[in-house]
This record gives C-alpha cells, sequence and structure tokens, in this order.
C-alpha cells in the first residue's frame, strides 16, 4: 500500500477536525469488499489462518484470483495498518488488532456482511 494512504488527508475536512491519519486509513481499508471479508474472517478465529485457508473463506472469483489479490494488494495493506500480521515464509495470516475507539464500527461491519 502506498504510504501515503495512511497520511492522506480528507481535503473536505475542517480544518482542526476531529479525523485522524488512523481513522482515514481504516475507512480506506473498510471500503473494500475483499478487505472487510478477509478481516471478519479472520476475526472469526481464535488464530492464524494458513492463506490456502484464508482463501477457501473468502468469495469473488477462482481460488488463484482471491490469493493473487490478497498477496499483491489486500494482505500488504491490512498489514501496513498493522490490524493482521501476515506471516509470508509460514503463509498464515492473523488478526493483530482493531484500534479500540473503532470497534463498535467493526462490529456494524460484522453484523451487516
Amino acid at each position: 500500500m502506498p504510504s501515503d494512504v495512511c497520511s492522506e488527508k480528507d481535503p473536505g475536512a475542517e480544518p482542526g477536525g476531529t479525523a485522524t491519519p488512523e481513522l482515514d486509513a481504516l475507512f480506506t481499508v473498510l471500503s473494500n469488499e475483499r478487505r472487510r471479508e478477509t478481516l471478519l474472517a479472520l476475526r472469526r478465529e481464535d488464530g492464524a489462518l494458513s492463506l490456502s485457508d484464508l482463501v477457501g473463506r473468502l468469495q469473488g472469483g477462482t481460488d488463484e484470483q482471491i490469493r493473487t489479490s490478497l498477496i499483491h494488494a489486500h494482505l500488504p495493506m491490512l498489514e501496513e495498518i498493522q490490524l493482521v500480521r501476515w506471516d509470508r515464509a509460514r503463509e498464515s495470516v492473523e488478526m493483530e488488532r482493531f484500534p479500540e475507539p473503532y470497534r463498535e464500527l467493526f462490529a456494524t461491519i460484522d453484523r451487516t456482511v
């Protein structure tokens, strides 16, 4: 993920507003259905999932398409803002953390998907 995504500011935001770069990055991450589904699949686990197991839980393409999009786009973005821990050598992924102030937002997404 480009590093400017985490520091990008909303051009329409009021000066001195309450939006934080962390919140902006979180909304960017959650704007994509594949990333939301990935986070929800990981949230339901007690530990790490193999990349193959994660691919099997996601929809919207062939396994190869899903795997490729995870490896090249979605997991790097989720890892950069520290929502997941992705062990490339072991091909395992687990939920890292979800920012405490935004957990209710995540719970709302979980109920709507």
